[in-house]
């Protein structure tokens, strides 16, 4: 779902931003799933979309290559973590480095003033339930993009529904 927000179809051809959709889609998986990545925000995602394929090794740093071997080991989210992992570690250097550059591009949003607003966050949809709020949704892209968010509309209602239900005194939901 985030993925589908982040990268978007721009016509056409769509084998690159369908293979970095693929990629963002394993990346923050491997993000949530692993300990030592980094902070488990979209910091970490445009860090690692610019690091280099293959090559760049020090002490902080892994290269892509490396890391998606290590994703392919991994069990997380029911092996999803580890088909992307041996799914990118299989591209060319010349395939990896465009699909690399289509999420470069598609993900530069998340960088100044925003790559400071994204190193926290303090909200909570439990908040709701605490006091009066009002929640801006910023998505970028035409109408007709935006499909990916209703089910996460409709699991956002229920759930605030759920947490009203059962802060007025219900035992259970109905």
């Amino acid at each position: 779902l985030l993925a589908d927000a982040l990268i978007m179809d721009s016509g056409g051809d769509t084998h690159w931003t369908d293979s970095a959709r693929a990629l963002i889609k394993g990346l923050l998986l491997f993000i949530l799933s692993a300990d030592g990545v980094g902070a488990k925000n979209l910091n970490t995602l445009r860090d690692l979309v610019q690091r280099e394929f293959e090559g760049q090794e020090d002490a902080e740093t892994i290269d892509l290559l490396t890391m998606f071997k290590v994703m392919a080991q991994s069990d997380a989210f029911d092996g999803i973590v580890a088909g992307a992992g041996r799914s990118f570690a299989g591209k060319t250097q010349g395939e990896m480095r465009s699909i690399l550059s289509t999420a470069t591009v598609q993900t530069d949003f998340l960088s100044g003033q925003i790559a400071a607003t994204l190193e926290r966050s303090d909200f909570s949809l439990n908040d709701l339930k605490r006091r009066p709020m009002t929640v801006y949704l910023v998505a970028r892209g035409t109408l007709e993009q935006y499909k990916y968010l209703e089910p996460a509309a409709f699991w956002a209602i229920g759930f605030l529904v759920a947490v009203m239900f059962l802060s007025a005194g219900g035992h259970h939901l109905p």
